[in-house]
């Protein structure tokens, strides 16, 4: 598995770019917000306590709903006959970025 280092040094940098994007749709169209979806929710540190996820929640006061969480990705990896080897590269992603060890 190959991961790109740069995006790793700034493992909320997706949340970062969330709050822009919904801050300038919400400024262009005058629309509220009234929530975020999100594909992969990978279960980061935050800045705090709290994962990214809980605090771009907090911070902008929408729920941010995630298609699949980093924890149901290894669970399918570590099930799968065709990519069960990367469990251990995503695990290990997870103890250096991860709220869940």
């Amino acid at each position: 598995m190959v991961v790109n280092s740069s995006y790793n040094r700034l493992p909320s940098l997706h949340l970062s770019l969330a709050r822009v994007s919904v801050s300038v749709r919400y400024t262009a169209t005058g629309a509220e917000i009234a929530g975020l979806a999100i594909s992969l929710d990978r279960q980061e540190r935050g800045q705090g306590p709290h994962s990214a996820v809980q605090e771009l929640q907090q911070s902008m006061g929408i729920p941010v709903i995630s298609i699949i969480q980093l924890a149901d990705l290894i669970e399918i990896l570590d099930e799968s006959n065709s990519y069960g080897d990367h469990v251990e590269d995503v695990l290990s992603y997870r103890r250096k970025y991860g709220v869940i060890s």
